[in-house]
């Protein structure tokens, strides 16, 4: 973005002048320092001054920036001042106010990723319901970023389905027969495991094509169940969904058990028809 002052006019009587712009500064991630832009805001009342953090807000209808302004009596009111600004601006500043979330996570993802990810073998006390034991397993060096994410998680439910004696909860992999200290890459556990990733690979496409296939025998009953609404000028059951307890949810009616099914109706709609047992 421009890094410019932009001046917003807002105020009951379209009178007061909010400048907005962009201040830099610096956060640290496991030594490693990157930079981080915030919205600002500024207004005068000619005597007092507040400049703050940028805070966007709605307040009944209308469209708002917001002031602490804890401690100048700015307006000669010290508190929250709310002043109002045309939607048109309040949009521009949500707009700008998501570009710099996004740089500020592009800039902290490259802080991230500039420190090589290691999983160090280590002793770490963990949990078992209401019980505590040691254990020695793989401990990531630093935060996974969203790709490495999804790779460990899919190592995990891959160990966790096939080698359960190597799953700890809360994400940890069993590394006993490892000294403390040594260090290894995601690449290197997931040659480790290759044989059990390879067998949940094979697990998810059957189960994606057990989906597809109950996805097109449903397509199929939801159109038959249509016609035959269409034609007989009855409601056809598609399928059922689930049930609940009629006399907890509404007391006094003596419902019982009541099945929730998916209808096909006459006139081409889909809809859930609750059905009470008595």
């Amino acid at each position: 973005m421009e890094e410019k002052k932009i001046k917003i006019v807002g105020g009951r009587n379209k009178n007061v002048e909010i400048d907005i712009y962009v201040d830099e500064y610096e956060r640290n991630y496991l030594n490693r320092k990157y930079k981080c832009k915030k919205l600002m805001a500024k207004v005068s009342d000619g005597k007092n001054t507040a400049e703050e953090t940028l805070k966007l807000t709605t307040i009944k209808s209308y469209f708002a920036i917001k002031f602490y302004n804890d401690s100048n009596k700015l307006f000669g009111k010290r508190g929250d001042i709310y002043i109002v600004i045309d939607k048109k601006d309040w949009d521009m500043l949500k707009e700008l106010e998501k570009k710099i979330e996004e740089e500020n996570k592009k800039a902290e993802e490259e802080a991230i990723r500039s420190i090589p990810l290691r999983f160090v073998v280590k002793t770490e006390n963990l949990r078992l319901l209401d019980m505590f034991y040691e254990a020695k397993v793989f401990v990531a060096n630093r935060m996974l970023l969203k790709d490495e994410k999804e790779r460990y998680k899919k190592l995990l439910e891959a160990i966790k389905k096939y080698r359960k004696e190597k799953y700890h909860l809360d994400g940890y992999i069993d590394a006993r027969e490892f000294e403390e200290g040594q260090e290894f890459t995601l690449e290197q556990l997931e040659e480790m495991f290759k044989n059990e990733l390879e067998k949940y690979k094979n697990f998810l496409k059957e189960l994606e094509e057990k989906k597809r296939k109950e996805r097109e025998e449903y397509e199929k009953k939801k159109k038959w169940a249509l016609e035959e609404a269409k034609r007989t000028g009855k409601e056809v059951i598609i399928r059922k969904l689930y049930g609940y307890d009629g006399d907890e949810i509404y007391p006094g009616r003596e419902w019982g058990w009541v099945n929730v099914y998916e209808v096909a109706t006459p006139d081409g709609k889909i809809k859930e028809k609750h059905v009470p047992s008595y």
